[in-house]
């Protein structure tokens, strides 16, 4: 079973053409942001995923970083490292029961 991560988006950036993306988690530390992890990912599968889950739609049937930013994931990578699974979490509950369930 792979190990559930949790984390605080902080920006997606993708390319259509190529279809890979990265996904920025971190924190924001006196103001700044600090990135903790660039998750690579695929792009249109995470893209809407992340729309339908957050309501972050843009122009161009793209993702708005800055409706996005901040929010909570708790998210699984696959054996390669890809980002496998997301939910969105809203409080140190959620992130309990998803891992007991994980853990199942």
């Amino acid at each position: 079973m792979p190990r559930r991560h949790r984390g605080t988006i902080l920006g997606f950036s993708g390319s259509w053409q190529s279809g890979i993306a990265q996904l920025a988690i971190g924190r924001s530390e006196n103001g700044r942001d600090v990135i903790e992890h660039q998750i690579p990912c695929e792009n249109g599968p995470t893209a809407r995923a992340l729309i339908a889950a957050f309501e972050c739609a843009g122009p161009g049937h793209s993702v708005d970083n800055q409706k996005l930013y901040g929010r909570r994931i708790a998210y699984t990578l696959d054996e390669c490292g890809l980002l496998a699974t997301f939910t969105p979490v809203r409080d140190a509950d959620d992130v309990r029961r998803l891992n007991a369930a994980a853990t199942r």
